[in-house]
């Protein structure tokens, strides 16, 4: 999924608020296409 790799490219020297934010809009997206 493209989340997935999104947070695995960006887990290295990224800012931690950026990673939340990240996590957050993939579980909404989620929540939305009922996945």
């Amino acid at each position: 999924m493209v989340c997935l790799f999104l947070l695995d490219r960006y887990r290295h020297g990224t800012v931690l608020y950026f990673q939340i934010l990240l996590v957050s809009f993939c579980k909404d997206i989620s929540y939305m296409s009922g996945i």
